[in-house]
């Protein structure tokens, strides 16, 4: 955990984090709606865009840890390979909805990765 700007800042690989353990284990039989009516545009196999199937993009971003990526989703990122679009473009999704469908997109890589390799 780094401080910055008197925040605490998480910064562990959000595949080692309780919170992604605990959520993976449930996702066998949900379907998250945010991932279905937003993320899967850019984020799906056979896009334009970084899909979930990039796995060794996937595992360097989930090293920044949870906190860093809901900022990028949440706020909007331009990274070395696009932009992300504030709150990925769900402006009704709720922080909570974010920070799911950024769990479920690592969830699917590390799925594809484990599956494929």
């Amino acid at each position: 955990m780094t401080l910055k700007s008197c925040e605490k800042v998480s910064d562990l690989n959000v595949y080692e984090t309780k919170e992604y353990q605990a959520f993976s284990t449930n996702l066998e039989t949900e379907h998250n709606n945010t991932w279905e009516s937003s993320c899967i545009k850019c984020h799906n196999l056979n896009t334009e865009y970084i899909g979930y199937n990039v796995t060794n993009y996937w595992n360097k971003t989930a090293k920044k840890g949870i906190d860093t990526l809901y900022k990028h989703v949440y706020q909007g990122y331009k990274g070395e390979l696009g932009i992300m679009p504030p709150r990925g473009s769900c402006y009704d999704c709720s922080e909570l909805d974010i920070k799911n469908s950024i769990y479920h997109l690592l969830f699917l890589s590390e799925k594809y990765d484990i599956e494929n390799n």
